[in-house]
């Protein structure tokens, strides 16, 4: 299911999100009557909690390294790793593009991903009339979220706005 979009958490995550969110106004004992108000009351807290947050992202913003605009994303960052080693043609339009990039490791203590020495090939499709690109990592269809692949294949195409496929709903504001 990696070209599902969940925003990065597991299945697992969204189950118990959702319950300990709900178990703060339904108990077992709550009657019929009783769920609906407090439904209602969860629903309102949850809409004033997105408010909340979309307010502070607006305020919050990290600082970029360089000016290109596409680098708000994290995996710019990331993207000093990744080479582009092949390009074939599969039609006029169409091109296929084998990038080299390392495999990264999460460290739960620190909770910061690290580059190890093992590398790994990803392949890119990229349209070159139209401006869309697809990853076999499949990021983008999970998380929402630019893969620093595609973000490759754009600099070396030298893609300065990004296809509107690639700026989801959930990230507009």
């Amino acid at each position: 299911m990696k070209d599902m979009f969940w925003a990065g958490m597991r299945s697992t995550q969204r189950v118990e999100s959702m319950n300990s969110f709900f178990d703060k106004y339904l108990k077992k004992q709550t009657r019929l009557y009783e769920f609906v108000q407090q439904y209602c009351k969860a629903m309102e807290r949850r809409a004033e909690d997105e408010k909340q947050a979309d307010a502070d992202s607006a305020r919050f913003c990290h600082q970029l390294v360089s000016d290109f605009p596409i680098e708000r994303q994290q995996e710019c960052m990331k993207n000093l790793y990744v080479s582009i080693v092949g390009c074939k043609v599969d039609d006029e339009k169409l091109l296929e593009y084998t990038i080299e990039d390392r495999v990264w490791v999460r460290y739960l203590n620190t909770r910061k991903d690290i580059p190890t020495r093992r590398k790994r090939e990803y392949k890119v499709k990229y349209n070159s009339n139209s401006y869309e690109a697809w990853c076999v990592c499949r990021l983008m269809e999970s998380s929402g979220i630019i893969c620093r692949h595609i973000i490759a294949v754009f600099e070396k195409n030298d893609v300065e706005e990004v296809h509107d496929m690639f700026i989801l709903r959930q990230w507009r504001k």
